[in-house]
């Protein structure tokens, strides 16, 4: 009996040894595996807080028009400037994501040294950040106000729209055209740069009524060159592009059009079409739009329609324009004109 004694205590002081080890390898196997969780999830944690990190530095502290960009001549200067709200002393961090274009030193002088466009940002100890784009242009530019600049058509321009809306002919040449580039609120609000090609004889009036419509917040869908849409006159207008020269002929003529001398402008052409003496109007993607009277008329913009005597209308003619809304035989209501020498 004692050896059955023995023997069982030596079996349960095994049991308890086994289950000791049982218990070790189980902490252990748990260890293990919350470690694996921890990394797996990390990623997960580090996004979601480092997005909470990024709502936290995105506060506006540069002193600037926040929904446009600043236009700087190649060699030109500009210094940008702290809000005062920001406390004076703190350590404040200035980068630029191109330094080819434009650098910035330590007290947010920016030095344009290349024609071309890139971020200058700004830090601070609290981690805030904001960031303002830099365009800078050719030293010949000439810069009507921030946002609205005038250019002869450059080498690369040229490369652009040779054999689109620029053909080899006898009657326009291209010292005779320039490259407006202009601000202008699009249809949801926000700010965006244009680009438009206009007869030189005009490029000024074009870029104070761009600027004055800027300032009224008039919206504008879209205004690329029309080179974008291949020169198709029918594409830019159902697109609802707002363009200037392309040389072309008036449709069904064989008569240039005035666009093609680069003194009309179509503006929203979708919203305001062409309607010719039958009835027909281009873009026919614009048919809500050929109802004139707001009060009737279906379409979703038929409040950015253009209309006799209104602010757009009045601020063209000011400017020697005449519009196509006023034509007997036809209406063209996206377009305006100026006659040239």
């Amino acid at each position: 009996m004692d050896y059955l004694k023995i023997f069982v205590n030596r079996i349960g002081r095994k049991q308890e040894k086994y289950e000791q080890m049982d218990k070790k390898q189980t902490g252990i196997v748990l260890g293990v595996v919350l470690i694996v969780i921890l990394l797996f999830c990390k990623p997960f944690v580090e996004r979601f807080t480092q997005q909470k990190h990024t709502d936290r530095i995105t506060k506006s502290i540069i002193l600037k028009d926040k929904k446009q960009a600043f236009m700087i001549k190649e060699g030109k200067t500009k210094q940008l400037k702290i809000k005062p709200e920001v406390k004076e002393g703190e350590k404040i961090t200035w980068e630029s994501d191109n330094e080819k274009v434009a650098s910035v030193d330590e007290k947010g002088m920016v030095m344009a040294n290349q024609t071309g466009s890139c971020n200058i940002s700004c830090y601070t100890q609290k981690k805030y950040k904001d960031t303002v784009q830099i365009i800078v242009l050719d030293k010949e530019t000439f810069i009507y106000k921030n946002g609205f600049s005038m250019q002869v058509i450059s080498s690369e321009m040229k490369n652009r729209i040779s054999g689109k809306s620029y053909k080899k002919n006898p009657n326009i040449q291209y010292s005779d055209l320039r490259y407006l580039s202009m601000a202008y609120y699009n249809f949801n609000g926000q700010v965006e740069i244009g680009e438009m090609i206009v007869n030189k004889e005009i490029a000024k009036d074009v870029l104070k009524i761009f600027y004055q419509l800027y300032k009224m917040k008039y919206p504008i869908e879209k205004m690329k060159l029309i080179d974008e849409y291949e020169a198709d006159d029918t594409a830019s207008m159902e697109d609802n592009n707002t363009s200037c020269f392309n040389y072309r002929e008036v449709a069904g003529s064989e008569h240039l059009s005035k666009h093609a001398y680069g003194c009309a402008i179509d503006i929203n052409p979708r919203i305001n079409p062409y309607i010719n003496n039958k009835g027909q109007l281009s873009p026919k993607n614009g048919k809500k739009y050929k109802v004139r009277d707001i009060g009737k008329c279906k379409g979703k913009y038929k409040k950015y329609m253009i209309q006799k005597n209104d602010e757009i209308y009045k601020l063209f003619l000011r400017h020697g324009f005449t519009w196509g809304g006023d034509w007997y035989t036809m209406k063209d209501y996206q377009h305006f004109q100026k006659p040239v020498q």
